[in-house]
């Protein structure tokens, strides 16, 4: 996750607890028009994009296969 304002240092989401903080984080960001929390919001939006990827992946990797029949 992000921490401080100075300099930026950017980590990984490896946890649902950092994802919920870093939700929060970017709601407190969204209507920034601070350079620098413009770029935090900036990281922490890809940050969660690829958190929430890795868990879709692995969700799907243990659905069984999906049959559809044409009607």
């Amino acid at each position: 996750l992000l921490e401080g304002r100075s300099p930026m240092r950017i980590f990984e989401i490896t946890t649902n607890d950092e994802f919920k903080i870093a939700l929060a984080r970017v709601d407190q960001l969204w209507e920034t028009e601070d350079a620098e929390e413009l770029n935090e919001l900036d990281a922490l939006v890809t940050l969660i994009r690829d958190y929430e990827d890795k868990i879709l992946i692995e969700e799907r990797k243990n659905q069984p296969e999906i049959e559809i029949n044409d009607f």
